[in-house]
């Protein structure tokens, strides 16, 4: 029953339900350097730099196909994968996955300047890297695919495991050609939805109301027990905590490289940069009074957010 499940079995259901892996980045993503939790606040950083091919060149083409290979597991409700997969096991035949594929590709804008391969790229790491499955496909509630949708870019979930607290975690990507203006944006959109006890009609509430009715979970149990905490009505409403996820994605030229094949041995001077970003977050942090918020921040240099954006649009088919 709903009401026999424990945070702890909780938090096991919720990790079983990602479909992600950090094996699954293994080949694109390098980390630059270790996470760190910044002084007098909750925010941790982490950064990751594009992995080089055999030629060389960072591996932003590689990255926008492996986004585009997970167009299905980011828009698509789970029970609708559960169907496709099932009739494979009965029939042998692809055309489930084929048809979803198609329909998953049709949700994203035409936009040149769309920022969906990053809200995609969030998702991958906020589920590999994080443990913190999606809970809401927010890209399929969409009733124009043509007009980003409103609010976060998306919505995980975890059980805290030394308060026993359901984390909410609001997404927000960013591409922006400066670090500086990417995190500001990031930090101001993010705002709206971690501030607690939010009032009636703020976007954090819009956001409950649609987990509650369109919440990606097939564990009816599980489904119950979350909507509990949903409830404000319900004393388990009183045991969630609302938290962030930031993706920063920003332009640097002289792009790094690990000095052997040792894949985490980095110049000094990538180790500085990579300070100077996260110094840049912390004062951003404390400038937006996020201090007492619990965010997990990614840094992602890429040689080229623009060039990032056109390939992931070319991988789906929608521009040359």
């Amino acid at each position: 029953m709903a009401d026999s499940l424990q945070f702890e079995e909780i938090a096991k259901r919720l990790a079983r339900m990602c479909s992600q892996k950090p094996t699954d980045l293994a080949a694109y993503f390098l980390t630059a350097d270790k996470a760190v939790t910044f002084k007098d606040t909750q925010t941790t950083a982490r950064c990751h730099v594009l992995r080089r091919d055999g030629n060389g060149a960072p591996r932003v083409n590689g990255l926008a196909s492996l986004l585009g290979h997970k167009v299905v597991d980011y828009a698509m409700p789970r029970r609708d994968i559960k169907i496709a997969a099932e009739a494979f096991r009965s029939t042998r035949s692809t055309a489930g996955f084929v048809a979803l594929a198609k329909k998953a590709s049709r949700l994203f804008t035409h936009i040149k300047e769309t920022g969906e391969g990053g809200e995609l790229l969030l998702y991958l790491l906020a589920e590999a890297y994080l443990g913190f499955p999606q809970v809401i496909s927010k890209m399929h509630l969409k009733t124009n695919p043509q007009v980003h949708y409103h609010g976060v870019d998306g919505v995980h979930a975890s059980v805290d495991p030394v308060t026993g607290l359901l984390a909410l975690w609001w997404g927000e990507s960013k591409l922006y050609a400066s670090l500086r203006d990417g995190i500001r944006n990031c930090l101001d959109s993010i705002s709206q939805y971690v501030v607690p006890d939010a009032p009636d009609g703020s976007p954090v509430e819009r956001d409950i109301d649609l987990l509650s009715a369109y919440a990606d979970i097939i564990d009816p149990n599980l489904l119950a027990a979350f909507k509990k905490y949903l409830n404000p009505d319900d004393p388990h409403f009183n045991k969630v905590q609302y938290r962030g996820i930031c993706l920063v994605g920003f332009d640097l030229n002289d792009y790094p490289k690990a000095e052997s094949e040792d894949p985490v041995k980095f110049s000094g001077e990538v180790i500085s940069a990579v300070q100077s970003w996260k110094e840049t977050t912390r004062r951003s942090v404390l400038k937006h009074q996020l201090h007492q918020t619990v965010l997990e921040v990614f840094l992602i240099p890429f040689p080229s957010v623009e060039e990032l954006r056109a390939s992931f649009l070319r991988t789906l088919g929608i521009q040359e």
